[in-house]
């Protein structure tokens, strides 16, 4: 067979059921032997390199495996690097296939080619340069060996064409079953239960590795027991915890100094897969307190103890180890302490909704012509988005919380980004919506973020995605997402002067649009969008 046949088969060994790209990438040999010979994987294209990037991405995230890209040449990865770096940041497992002219050619430096091994190598984990078609199972299954290790990341393949072209007789190497990593050793289990169980203020932190690795039940189990608050990990990428949970207190500001201020009051500390964390600016008291016990667990290698001052710390996996750990406190807590666990619950909760019922009490209650603050914004969405929906968001930092202010049970019900690159959310939903085919997605973004690549609206028409693109129009100033040190006026100015008009950037992609200025035709926005299927856009503008 040809080279190129041979590298589709290995990743339809790989189970691979869709490759990301766009019409550029349809040249490709690999691109064109998915167009003409595969009846297992399906080409899915986009108008820009950097959306099909971020459309595999949020289908990794969503089903839970790799999602593979072709970009056509060192342009189409320059293009893509944003959204490469989101990738690495938010820690979601990519392959890019990246096409290079001739390799006889290469020292010649012809159009198009670049040293992509160099020019991606500070945004992957690992890359490299196809020299020969025997080679092709080898690199493939490697790269998605790395791809899938902790910390998962993305990987990038450089393919010459003319070895594309070439006839090669190796075979398919078939994925191996991993055996998972094993739980945290018993000495270290036995001293964290002791350290748990003489705490007064205990308080847990379920960091991005919780959603990551399946592991938020366990951790929902263990905060039940020691009957104390969770917080999430600043800028959090799914459900590290349930949200409406009595346990649940909110999720860390990505600020130091007000973390450490609802921190502070605690002496000992759980920390489990936090990928993220406050940095501290000089002066400024750190995320924790150094006089606090700290015990923390990561499966990601070289994470625990890197950062943060901890008496202990382990890399194991969470839920193998917190089911573990809960054994180990009911042989080292007394009777007495064990059966204490509901009423430290019961205080624990109380404390935390008497805090956020004073919050919800402050709140004016808008008329039915009042203008749209974010909080009865995502109220009223609450209210009204489907029970089997997805939410993929990219306002991080907006106040309140998306995690704080929509319920989010299922494990896949968000799903954001922690990199802050423009442009995520409303192409990550699309890869959401195929891999949730049953569900409707709502991508909730603002203006900017969909100004960056309002090409990512093209196709969810392309494929009739039952995708719902909300977005939240603040002119541009991102004051949902920073804090600015300087007048929000001058900022966006050149938007308050003239304005994009949404209407017309959503037809020219065959998105039907709606606005909404205040609370009443908010709510008539939502019900046109909820009640019709197929992708719309609401635009939101926000007080």
């Amino acid at each position: 067979m040809l080279s190129h046949q041979l590298l589709l088969e290995q990743l339809e060994a790989e189970g691979i059921r869709y490759i990301f790209g766009t019409p550029r990438s349809r040249q490709s040999p690999v691109v064109q032997s998915v167009l003409t010979n595969s009846e297992k994987i399906q080409y899915i294209e986009s108008l820009h390199e950097n959306v099909a990037c971020s459309i595999a991405t949020g289908y990794a995230q969503a089903s839970g495996t790799t999602g593979v890209v072709s970009l056509p040449t060192a342009p189409g990865l320059i293009s893509s690097l944003p959204a490469v770096y989101n990738s690495m940041r938010s820690r979601v497992p990519l392959v890019i296939l990246c096409d290079q002219p001739d390799i006889d050619s290469l020292n010649d430096e012809p159009p198009l080619s670049a040293d992509i091994v160099s020019l991606s190598s500070s945004l992957c984990k690992w890359s490299c340069q196809l020299n020969t078609a025997a080679e092709i199972p080898r690199i493939i299954r490697r790269a998605f060996h790395e791809a899938l290790s902790a910390p998962k990341g993305p990987v990038i393949i450089s393919l010459p064409i003319n070895i594309l072209g070439t006839k090669a007789s190796s075979s398919t190497i078939s994925p191996p079953h991993l055996s998972p990593l094993g739980a945290a050793d018993s000495s270290f289990l036995k001293k964290a239960a002791k350290y748990l169980v003489d705490a007064k203020f205990p308080c847990i932190i379920s960091g991005n590795e919780v959603s990551h690795y399946r592991a938020r039940a366990d951790v929902v189990a263990l905060a039940e027991v020691l009957g104390c608050p969770v917080f999430i990990e600043p800028l959090p990428t799914g459900v590290n915890f349930p949200n409406r949970h009595t346990l649940f207190a909110s999720v860390l500001p990505d600020d130091a100094a007000k973390a450490f201020s609802l921190l502070n009051p605690f002496d000992t500390f759980l920390i489990l897969g936090v990928h993220t964390r406050p940095v501290a600016k000089p002066f400024e008291p750190p995320f924790i307190s150094p006089s606090a016990t700290v015990v923390q667990i990561n499966i990601e290698p070289g994470l625990h103890g890197r950062a943060l001052p901890n008496e202990l710390s382990a890399t194991a996996d969470l839920k193998e180890s917190l089911s573990r750990l809960r054994s180990e406190i009911q042989l080292f807590a007394s009777a007495e302490w064990i059966n204490a666990s509901p009423q430290r619950s019961e205080r624990t909760s109380r404390i935390i909704y008497a805090g956020k019922s004073t919050y919800q009490s402050k709140l004016p209650y808008p008329s039915h012509s009042g203008a749209i603050t974010l909080p009865w914004f995502l109220r009223t969405l609450e209210t009204v988005r489907p029970k089997k929906s997805v939410i993929v968001s990219d306002l991080n930092g907006a106040e309140p919380s998306i995690m704080e202010s929509l319920a989010f049970e299922n494990s896949f019900a968000f799903f954001g980004s922690n990199s802050g690159t423009l442009g995520y959310a409303p192409a990550a939903a699309q890869g959401v919506q195929f891999a949730s085919v049953d569900s409707t997605v709502v991508c909730l973004t603002d203006d900017q973020s969909l100004l960056s690549y309002p090409q990512a609206l093209w196709s969810s028409c392309l494929y009739d995605l039952d995708t719902k693109f909300i977005v939240v129009n603040s002119l541009g100033s991102r004051v949902l997402n920073i804090k600015l040190k300087f007048h929000a006026e001058e900022f966006y100015k050149g938007l308050q002067k003239h304005p994009v008009v949404f209407s017309d950037l959503a037809r020219s992609m065959g998105v039907s649009h709606v606005r909404a200025t205040d609370m009443g035709s908010l709510e008539n926005g939502f019900k046109t969008i909820f009640g019709t299927r197929g992708p719309h856009l609401l635009e939101v503008v926000i007080e």
